[in-house]
Parts: C-alpha cells; sequence; structure tokens
C-alpha cells in the first residue's frame, strides 16, 4: 500500500463528494450535509447514510460501516479493499498517475476533476480502441451490444503482492470538457455482459456468472448456454440493466462465498424464474474458471436445484383452487366476522365506536351474537385498547357483561390496556411492552402475546390512532402495520379495526388505500334531526359507499344492510335504516308464520334457526305451496316452489329473515324493524 497518498485522494474526494456520490448510488437524495440512500447497491431508501463533510458512513440496515469516502468506494465495488479504492481514486482524481503494475508501467486518464461526467454509451461510430488505457491490465473484456458493437471495457488487474484483485471500467464520454475514454463507469443501469451472445441464440438457456472471467470460462464448458455477467460485481447487481434477460431461461452461477450468495438472492428477486446453481462443493470463493468437469452437462444437471415453474403454476391453477381444503369460515357473529375477516369499524368521535366494538366483542365471547347477528359458537376475543383508563375500561366491562342474555364462559374475552403492561412483561418477559403496532417489534409483540395467551380467534384494535404511530394521514404510517394485518389472517385470526373520521365525518380518515386489504368497512354516521335522551347512544351503521361489504352475498345481504342502532334504557336495538325499510306484504308474512310454526314445533337448529326443508315442509302443511309428487324432492321443485322463494326474499329485503345457506333464521325477536313491531 506504500506509495497512496490516502489522506490527500480522501481531502480531494471531499471537495467532489456530492458529484461523486450521485454516481455511485443514484438512488439517494441529499438532506442537509447527508447523503441518503437504501443501500451499497445504490437503491432508494434512508438507511445508508453518508457525511458530506467527513465522508464517515453508516448502513443502519445493514450494520456496517466506514470513516471515509474511500471505505465507502471499496464497500461498494472493491469487496472491502481499500488499497483497491483508493487508487482507483486517486487515478480518478489526478492524485496518481497511473496505477503500478509489476511491470512498472503507468496509466491513467489524468483529470483531476470528476464533476460533469457524461458517458456515452455506445462510443461514436469510429472511434478507436483505447489500447493505451487497456495496456497494462492482465484481462481485459470488452461490453457488446446485441450488434456487437463495443459499449465499454472492464480492465482487469490479478491479485499478487497480499493486493487483492481489482477491476477498471473504461467508458467513453465527456469528462472536464474532454471527450475521450475514461476510467469511470456509465450510467445506470449498465448493460450486461454477453448481450452480443445472447442475441446469436435467442433460444438459448442463460447461466449467469459472477465476472467476466468466470461468463468467459463458463462458455468455453457449455456451449448450449449464454454465458454472462453483470458490471462491478457483487455490490452492484442493483445497478445493472436486467430487462434483457426477462423470460428467459436463467441459471445463476454464484461465487462460493457469502457476497456471492447475497448477489445471487439480489439477482433471483429481479428475475423470478431463475434457479441458483448450487456451489457448496467448490472451493472457498470458487466459481466457473475453477472447475474442469468431465462431463460438464452433468455436472451442471447435477449442481441445479429442481425446475419448480410447473410446480408454482400447478398451485396458482383453479383446477387446484376448486379442490383446495379451505376451511368454510366460522359464523362468529353473522356473515359480519368470522376468523378470516378484515374489518374496520368507522366513526367519529364519541359516537360509541369503543360502546360498540365491546358489545360485538361480548356477544361473541358469550355465543349469543349482538343484535341481528349470531354467533355459532362461543369464541376467544382479545379486545386491544390504546388509549382508555383502567377504571374506565372496567365500568364499560360492567356495562357490557349485564347486557348480555347469558354469560360469558370463562377466559372467553380478554381485554388488555395500557395500564397491564408491565404486569404482562413479568408474567412473560418474552412478551415484554408493547410498541406501536406499525413496527416489526409491535407486529412481532402481538403474535407473542397471541402465543402466550394460547391463541384467539378475533382481536378487536381500539383505536387505529393510539396503538400505531406515524402521520395517519399519509399511508406510509397505515402500509408499515400491513405485515401484522396479514400475519393475523394466515393465523385464521379475525380482526376488526376502529378507526375515527377526520373534518370530513362521512368517510374515514387519511388514504383510501387503507381499507384496500379489508373486506368490510362499516362506517357509523349520526342520526340526521335525532331526538335523543341525555345518555343515549344513536347511529347508523353501514357497509355501503363510503363503507364496504366485500363478503356480501344474495343470501347473506342483511347482515349488511343499512341498520340503525340505539343504546338506551340500557338496552341496545336496531331497525333497518329509514330507506332501506321495505313493506312486508300479507303474502309473505303468511310463510314467515310457517317458519315460526316450525321452529314451536321443535323442527329447528336452535338460536331461531329452521332448515329449509323443515320450513317447506311446514308451507306444505299450510296449502302456501303444492306437495311434491312421491319420491319428488322439494329442491328440485322450483315451479311449486316459487311462492316460497319470492316470499323469503321479502322477508330478506325487510330484516326479518336470514340466510345461511339453507339455513334460514328468524330476526324479528333479535332485530327489531316499524314494520315487525
Amino acid at each position: 500500500m506504500s506509495g497512496i497518498p490516502f489522506e490527500a485522494i480522501q481531502a480531494a474526494a471531499l471537495g467532489q463528494a456530492e458529484s461523486l456520490l450521485r454516481q455511485w448510488l443514484p438512488g439517494g437524495h441529499r438532506v442537509g450535509r447527508e447523503w441518503k440512500v437504501g443501500n451499497l447497491r445504490g437503491d432508494r431508501g434512508d438507511s445508508l447514510s453518508i457525511n458530506l463533510d467527513s465522508g464517515k458512513w453508516a448502513d443502519f440496515a445493514e450494520g456496517v460501516s466506514g470513516f471515509d469516502l474511500i471505505d465507502l468506494r471499496a464497500a461498494i465495488t472493491h469487496a472491502g479493499d481499500r488499497a483497491a479504492a483508493a487508487r482507483e481514486l486517486g487515478e480518478l482524481l489526478g492524485l496518481m498517475n497511473g496505477r503500478q503494475r509489476r511491470n512498472g508501467e503507468q496509466r491513467g486518464n489524468g483529470h483531476a476533476c470528476a464533476e460533469g461526467w457524461q458517458p456515452m454509451v455506445p462510443p461514436p461510430a469510429g472511434t478507436p480502441r483505447p489500447d493505451a488505457l487497456l495496456a497494462g491490465f492482465a484481462r481485459v473484456h470488452a461490453y457488446r451490444g446485441p450488434d456487437g458493437a463495443v459499449l465499454s471495457y472492464i480492465g482487469r488487474t490479478e491479485a499478487r503482492s497480499g493486493q487483492r484483485k481489482s477491476f477498471t471500467p473504461l467508458t467513453y464520454g465527456i469528462l472536464g470538457g474532454k471527450a475521450g475514454w475514461h476510467c469511470k463507469a456509465g450510467a445506470t443501469p449498465r448493460p450486461l455482459y454477453g448481450l452480443d451472445r445472447l442475441a446469436k441464440c435467442p433460444d438459448a438457456p442463460v447461466i449467469l456468472c459472477e465476472g467476466e472471467k468466470a461468463a468467459d470460462a463458463a462458455q468455453e464448458l457449455f456451449s448450449s448456454h449464454v454465458c454472462m455477467t453483470w458490471p462491478g460485481g457483487s455490490g452492484a447487481v442493483g445497478q445493472a440493466d436486467w430487462l434483457p434477460l426477462a423470460g428467459r431461461t436463467v441459471v445463476i452461477w454464484p461465487d462460493n462465498d457469502a457476497p456471492g450468495a447475497k448477489a445471487a438472492e439480489a439477482i433471483a428477486r429481479k428475475l423470478p424464474r431463475a434457479r441458483i446453481l448450487r456451489v457448496d462443493d467448490m472451493r472457498e470463493g470458487g466459481d466457473a474458471a475453477d472447475i474442469i468437469p468431465d462431463d460438464p452437462e452433468a455436472w451442471l444437471h447435477a449442481h441445479l436445484p429442481p425446475d419448480r415453474s410447473a410446480e408454482l403454476r400447478n398451485l396458482l391453477a383453479v383446477e387446484t383452487w376448486l379442490t383446495r381444503d379451505i376451511p368454510e369460515p366460522e359464523h362468529l357473529l353473522g356473515a359480519l366476522i368470522s376468523r378470516s375477516t378484515r374489518m374496520f369499524l368507522v366513526g367519529r368521535t364519541g359516537l360509541g365506536k369503543t360502546l360498540l366494538g365491546l358489545a360485538l366483542a361480548a356477544g361473541m365471547a358469550s355465543g349469543a351474537g349482538f343484535l341481528r347477528w349470531r354467533s355459532s359458537r362461543p369464541a376467544r376475543v382479545l379486545y386491544l385498547d390504546g388509549e382508555m383508563p383502567a377504571d374506565l375500561i372496567r365500568g364499560r366491562l360492567v356495562e357490557a357483561v349485564r347486557r348480555l342474555d347469558r354469560p360469558i364462559p370463562a377466559g372467553n374475552l380478554l381485554v388488555f390496556g395500557r395500564d397491564l403492561e408491565d404486569a404482562v412483561a413479568r408474567l412473560f418477559p418474552a412478551v415484554g411492552e408493547m410498541p406501536p403496532l406499525n413496527s416489526d417489534a409491535g407486529a412481532a409483540w402481538m403474535f407473542r402475546l397471541i402465543d402466550a395467551i394460547g391463541g384467539v380467534d378475533v382481536v378487536f384494535f381500539d383505536n387505529v390512532m393510539s396503538l400505531l404511530v406515524g402521520v395517519q394521514r399519509d399511508e406510509e404510517a397505515w402500509s408499515a402495520a400491513l405485515d401484522l394485518v396479514q400475519g393475523l389472517t394466515a393465523q385464521r385470526i379475525g380482526q376488526v379495526w376502529m378507526d375515527h373520521t377526520g373534518h370530513d365525518s362521512s368517510r374515514q380518515y387519511g388514504s383510501a388505500t387503507k381499507s384496500w386489504r379489508f373486506d368490510a368497512v362499516g362506517q357509523m354516521a349520526p342520526i340526521e334531526n335525532d331526538q335523543r335522551r341525555p345518555g343515549e347512544v344513536a347511529f347508523t351503521l353501514s357497509f355501503d359507499p363510503p363503507g364496504k361489504a366485500r363478503r356480501r352475498t344474495p343470501d347473506n345481504w342483511h347482515d349488511f344492510e343499512a341498520v340503525t342502532i340505539r343504546l338506551a334504557d340500557d338496552r341496545w336495538t336496531a331497525e333497518a335504516a329509514g330507506k332501506h325499510r321495505r313493506h312486508v306484504g300479507q303474502k309473505a308474512r303468511l310463510f314467515h308464520s310457517a317458519m315460526l310454526d316450525a321452529l314451536a314445533a321443535g323442527r329447528g337448529c336452535g338460536q331461531g334457526r329452521v332448515k329449509r326443508e323443515a320450513w317447506l315442509a311446514e308451507c306444505v302443511r299450510r296449502n302456501l305451496i303444492e306437495a311434491p309428487a312421491d319420491g319428488d324432492n322439494c329442491y328440485a321443485r322450483d315451479r311449486k316452489i316459487a311462492p316460497f322463494r319470492k316470499a323469503v326474499m321479502d322477508l330478506q329485503a325487510a330484516g326479518w329473515v336470514g340466510a345461511d345457506g339453507d339455513i334460514f333464521t328468524d330476526l324479528t325477536s333479535l332485530y327489531t324493524s316499524r314494520e315487525a313491531a
């Protein structure tokens, strides 16, 4: 390393720091006296921060750092080789008269200014080869376009005397006002090595090696393939143009080391169909230039992982969907809430969201349901409160439990408040205190808590504003919570998120993207011109725009019908919202009476439910429909049961009857409409 003026190179680099960083890390941006970028590959983001005054840098996501721009350049393109990076910068900045070689030859472009670099790729027609600049390299690799024309060069210097191998790009362009070949890389995205080979063999599979030497060696072994690479090595995957490989069959051949494996994974994310070659039986750092197999094709086949494309197509095929063993939704609260539900409950402050949320949670936990929404069984429900004091939570719980018509089984309704954080952390140290839920730590905390509890069916989050951090009007704050949302669904845990409206009380606060991945949005709104007594709670609940009801079907649409809900005289009641109320004719009332008789005769399924066959049989007994001929099935006699079907539609429209497949529920005792009254 002697003879390299490190301090002078660092000082000169700092004088042009922003210009250099724009070239090295093009996805970054300036924030004050720092350059912010996603990572050493130059992707967009803020994890990597470089001080423009001192050159100190740190990548907080990767846990790597350095003291100056030489360290940074070494990490980006020289696998941490500080000397190689200093020599490159010294030549670029005019502080070193060429690069020292074994034969003592020197070369360099002699330009002192790194600003104003304008690469020209490809170079103008007739541009001569830069023989003087290329003379001292051990190897020179020409990057060519599909037509075979030279785009740029890479000069390679082999490792010697304790120094690692190094690479120098040579690109035609204008630097410091002078046009010519310069020891600089072209603009990103940069072309791949071997585009001329690719164009000549449009149907051949591709082997993608790390480095030009490895690509050339692989080409000699596997003539039936097109062997290629990308410029800049393992740290420059994000700066290459991968578009020419779209749709091609690609095998990624990494060097057998950690940077090689990381680069291969990064490429695989850009080329999802690509397969990564197994190299664990090669020497450390080995590549295609290090093997001489007796049968190259057999060696390649033995080291290739299986092609999963056919398996992926089968996984996504419609015939697979039709035969998948997907659990039917358990109706924990009618069709409204099941173990796969993602639901928002939205309303302005003071309208009664928490009262309604606790009533829904208690109804599910007891198995009794709530108002028109029935439960198939008692469920284990976790209610997560982010802002109420303990005394207020207990008071609300006392009221919610008192209004139930059956007890809650022990341990079925679990309520977490902020005052319990320390107690939970002491009991289960692995759970710890609750971080914001729109963070990786918050999502992990949620799953640890659920695991410590022993599992739940549904979680209520009350509310978004108090459980998340960030500016809630922007989609970034909510997007950070989607990992938690998706993770709960993956574990078949239903979720109800309580959220506020903004100044516009008719819609959910913040970006409309919040509800994109949700299947239901219940919009609570004040009742116009409503005369309420002090202490009464009253609002309309609608799942029509601006709400949402993705699970609504012809059989369950009544569960998503707009409804007016009141809490008065310590009792919840509901009636169809005015514009949705429909008259029930005398004929439909007779069919409803037949349903009640079937229930009274003990032919129901419990909780006011009756099967279609039992209801039809009672309608036949009352002569409301024609009896089927001997051996006929009522289901097949569509013409004879047409009056029954029309009556059912009218009763559903009025909210008197609910349907779940072939099981019908009498809602008149649970759902008070003015017609029923």
